[in-house]
C-alpha cells in the first residue's frame, strides 16, 4: 500500500481540514475497509467562548464515512472532560452517551463515534482506527497475538476481543500506560489503530503495518498452505440437493443459542480448499 501523504497540502490547512484530509485519504482505500469505514480524531488547542485556551477533540461522528467526509462530520468535545472519565471503573454504554452528548461543544454536529473515549484517552494528537483486510487476516485466528508479533513486530499492543465502549477504550490507554512509546495497537477481530504526534505520523503508520501484513500474506498464498485437490466435487445439482437435505439441521446446531447468518458458496476456489 502506497502513501499519498503530501506535506505541503497539509501545510496550508487548518487543523480541522487537515484531519478532513486525512480521514480521506484512509477512506479511500478499500482495502482499509469497506464502506470508508473506521475514525479519526485529532487533538488541538482552540479559544473557548471567552478567547481562553482550551483543549479540544475532534472525532469523526456516527453515521458518516471517511471516504467522503466534510468537516461538519466531525464533532468537538472538550478533551479536559473527557480524560477525567478514565478513573470510572466501569460505565454503561447509555452512561458513556449521555457524558459524551455533555462534552459536545457543539450540540447541533453528529452524534460522537461510540469509540472516542479510546480517542480521548491516548494522549497522542493524531489517531486512525482501521479495519484494514490484511490486519484482520492476521488477527482473526487463533494464533492471532502470536502472528501480529511475529509480522508487525513489537511495537504495536495486542487487545484482546471487547465490544467497542468504554471498557475497550479503558483497556486501550491502560495498555499504552504500560508501553507509551508503542505505535498504536490490534484489536482482535475489529482491526487497527495507530497514533502519533502529528496526522502524518499517524497516516504513515497505518500504511507502513497494512503493506508489513499484505506482503506476509501475498508470499503465504504463493506457497498454498495445501496441496491440489485430490478429489472432485460433485455436480451442481447434486450440492444443492445436499445442501437443502443437510442446511435445516446445521441451521439448528449452530442457532440453538443465539441467531446466526449463513452464507453459501461453492466457488471454485472453496471447492479447491475443501478438496485438497
Amino acid at each position: 500500500m502506497r502513501s499519498r501523504w503530501s506535506e505541503p497540502t497539509v501545510r496550508r490547512l487548518k487543523p480541522l481540514d487537515a484531519l478532513v484530509y486525512r480521514s480521506r485519504l484512509i477512506g479511500e482505500e478499500s482495502r482499509l475497509g469497506l464502506y470508508g469505514g473506521g475514525n479519526t480524531s485529532l487533538k488541538c488547542v482552540e479559544p473557548d467562548l471567552f478567547g481562553r485556551p482550551q483543549e479540544v477533540l475532534w472525532v469523526k461522528g456516527s453515521g458518516s464515512n471517511l471516504k467522503g467526509c466534510e468537516p461538519r462530520h466531525f464533532a468537538p468535545l472538550r478533551l479536559a472532560d473527557l480524560r477525567r472519565l478514565a478513573i470510572r471503573r466501569a460505565m454503561t454504554d447509555e452512561a458513556m452517551v449521555e457524558s459524551l452528548e455533555r462534552c459536545l461543544l457543539d450540540p447541533r454536529v453528529l452524534r460522537p463515534s461510540i469509540e472516542t473515549l479510546l480517542h480521548a484517552f491516548v494522549p497522542l494528537a493524531a489517531i486512525d482506527h482501521t479495519h484494514a483486510d490484511a490486519i484482520l487476516s492476521l488477527a482473526n485466528t487463533d494464533r492471532g497475538q502470536a502472528m501480529v508479533r511475529r509480522v508487525l513486530g513489537p511495537d504495536l499492543l495486542w487487545i484482546p476481543y471487547l465490544q467497542p465502549g468504554f471498557a475497550l477504550s479503558r483497556r486501550v490507554f491502560n495498555a499504552y500506560q504500560r508501553q507509551p512509546r508503542a505505535h498504536g495497537a490490534v484489536l482482535e477481530q475489529h482491526g487497527l489503530i495507530t497514533w502519533g504526534p502529528d496526522g502524518r505520523t499517524s497516516y504513515q503508520r497505518t500504511i507502513r503495518y497494512v503493506s508489513l501484513a499484505e506482503r506476509f500474506l501475498e508470499v503465504q498464498r504463493r506457497r498454498r498452505s495445501w496441496s491440489p485437490a485430490g478429489s472432485t466435487s460433485l455436480p451442481p445439482q447434486e450440492r444443492m440437493a445436499r445442501l437443502r437435505q443437510w442446511l435445516p439441521a446445521i441451521r439448528r446446531a449452530i442457532s440453538a443459542q443465539r441467531k446466526m447468518c449463513v452464507s453459501f458458496t461453492d466457488s471454485p476456489d472453496v471447492l479447491e480448499f475443501v478438496n485438497a
